[in-house]
């Protein structure tokens, strides 16, 4: 019996105590909208007003819509009047504050309802002949944008299980864990980490446009000024540069995820036309940045030898792709700045 049926899963909640399933919830609140306003990517957007800070995660998913979350901190939902307001006043007001980045479109609730992002982790995998994959079993918050590749990655090393021990399910069921565990929970954590970073974006705002970008490039631990130089070479000259010094590393090496590659070949504020630019959602997370002639193990236990330095391993396509360098522009609009984020 496989429980691939999502944060509230029927399953779980059957064994939660054999499970050892964990639960706790991120400050923030949030919303889940789409609009027909469209970006070319994954995007962002700051905006400061008289009752605190709001933030806008917007992508498009299909070519006439997007998806876009607001997000701010609990006092700030507060004093907005959110806690009391119906669903058509709540999407009203959202679509005000976020108004310019819009363009004129509509925000389009679908059951929108305001809810805090949750931390959920089970130490163990199955349960006799039930077995978890997904959200049912571990959740990583939306700002990595790896949730739903996740679960397919799960469902991956759990039929290579199978397959590889037909006449003997708890040995599969011990070996799915074994080999994915280690993977998801390096992600999760800094999904987590990364979470963090959004529960005091507001105080952050305050930064200095490239002071910010950069606080944001690193949130998660999982890109060094190192990395970064290799990965984005431009960035990173971009901002010693403006600083006038060359900068430490600001990960600590025991933070989570700082022992793993994080592709994010470029930040730019504000939605610029740049040539080459593509989605890097699905490409992330080789165990190590590959260099030439190295060889590197996916998420999902495939090696690969890359014969490029300009190559990495796309994981859920099993290929490599060549991914050009990108240049930062960055923009100072004030209090009102848009991120086009590749991660």
């Amino acid at each position: 019996v496989i429980g691939a049926d999502g944060l509230n899963s029927v399953v779980r909640q059957a064994h939660v105590r054999e499970f050892e399933t964990s639960i706790s919830y991120f400050s923030n609140k949030f919303i889940w909208y789409g609009t027909t306003q469209t970006f070319d990517t994954l995007t962002q957007t700051f905006v400061d007003t008289a009752w605190g800070p709001f933030n806008a995660h917007h992508y498009r998913y299909a070519e006439d819509c997007s998806t876009f979350i607001v997000e701010c901190d609990p006092e700030t939902w507060q004093r907005a009047g959110f806690s009391h307001m119906s669903e058509v006043a709540a999407r009203q007001q959202c679509q005000a504050i976020f108004a310019e980045i819009l363009g004129g479109h509509q925000l389009i609730a679908n059951k929108s309802a305001w809810g805090q992002f949750p931390k959920l982790w089970s130490d163990t995998w199955s349960v006799a002949n039930r077995v978890l994959m997904g959200d049912a079993l571990h959740t990583a918050h939306f700002s990595i944008g790896s949730g739903t590749r996740l679960a397919i990655e799960d469902a991956i090393a759990l039929d290579r299980a199978l397959a590889g021990a037909l006449d003997d399910l708890p040995r599969a069921l011990a070996e799915y864990q074994a080999a994915r565990q280690p993977v998801v929970r390096k992600l999760v954590e800094a999904a987590n980490t990364s979470a963090l970073w959004y529960e005091d974006f507001g105080r952050r705002m305050a930064l200095d446009p490239i002071d910010f970008g950069f606080d944001y490039i690193t949130r998660s631990g999982r890109i060094t000024i190192e990395r970064l130089r290799k990965i984005a070479p431009g960035v990173a000259a971009t901002y010693e540069a403006e600083r006038s010094l060359q900068i430490s590393d600001p990960v600590a090496d025991d933070a989570p995820g700082a022992g793993a590659f994080f592709a994010l070949p470029g930040i730019f504020v504000e939605q610029i036309d740049v040539a080459d630019r593509f989605d890097m959602t699905a490409v992330e997370c080789c165990d190590e940045f590959p260099f030439p002639g190295r060889d590197v193990t996916d998420d999902i236990g495939h090696r690969h030898v890359v014969e490029d330095s300009r190559q990495r391993h796309v994981a859920a396509h099993e290929a490599v792709e060549r991914i050009p360098e990108l240049s930062p522009v960055i923009v100072d609009r004030g209090h009102h700045v848009a991120f086009t984020v590749f991660h």
